[in-house]
């Protein structure tokens, strides 16, 4: 009877977590930025590769949004996206992605440590993820925010307590998809706005390069996602 009490209050306290992280997790819908919403001003374009800039309500820091269009099916854009081994491949400043938590394959949490040029540390944060695929355009939307509340940090990097980050992956009529990536964060310590805000071109252009060249080789090619229905058309965005 004892054991069968203990079991019933474990499974009691895990239901209660379980609803607790869920609940923070669909947060993240009403707590994230109205991106489309941003007064963007183009900064450069090159290579197919759209990096435009805007402020961020009081924010001293730049939100960022880049974009290229890829001739290729919607799961491999997304697999690319979401997928955390090698990191390093896609992003010039990712050095490790792990997922800490796991509800489900679209909400999760992860951690993430950031290379920063020398003689910077390097960033670290923990950010909720949510991944949301639309049923009638096929459009995949990837959201994350910041989260810190309850881990210790790590004395070798400075945590990153604001961020908000986007990824829209659109189908587009005749193939290909339409990748948005928009992202604004405060990196912490002591880089002046100035300094951080006329670098903000290089990172972007370099992971949707890196994205654009990994979608050709053949090990990216055909990786189907569990839960990302593939969409080849539908009406040509604006």
């Amino acid at each position: 009877m004892l054991r069968a009490l203990n079991i019933l209050k474990k499974s009691v306290f895990i239901l209660v977590l379980l609803n607790i992280y869920s609940t923070s997790l669909l947060a993240i819908d009403s707590t994230t930025p109205d991106w489309q919403a941003f007064p963007w001003k183009k900064l450069v374009e090159k290579q197919g590769i759209m990096i435009e800039a805007s402020q961020f309500g009081n924010s001293k820091f730049t939100a960022v949004k880049s974009s290229m269009l890829v001739k290729a099916r919607l799961n491999d854009v997304a697999n690319l996206v979401l997928f955390v081994d090698g990191c390093h491949e896609k992003s010039t400043v990712c050095e490790r992605i792990e997922k800490v938590r796991f509800i489900d394959q679209t909400n999760y949490y992860q951690y993430v440590v950031s290379k920063f040029p020398w003689p910077l540390k390097k960033r670290d944060i923990f950010l909720k993820i949510r991944i949301h695929q639309e049923k009638n355009t096929g459009i995949v939307i990837v959201k994350g925010k910041s989260y810190q509340d309850e881990y210790v940090k790590n004395k070798r990097y400075i945590r990153i307590n604001d961020m908000d980050l986007q990824w829209k992956l659109i189908p587009q009529n005749g193939g290909g998809v339409l990748i948005e990536h928009y992202i604004h964060s405060d990196p912490g310590g002591a880089i002046p706005a100035w300094l951080f805000n006329d670098a903000v071109t290089s990172t972007p252009l370099a992971t949707l390069g890196n994205i654009k060249r990994l979608l050709s080789l053949p090990k990216y090619q055909n990786r189907d996602v569990a839960f990302i229905e593939e969409f080849v058309s539908i009406k040509p965005t604006d």
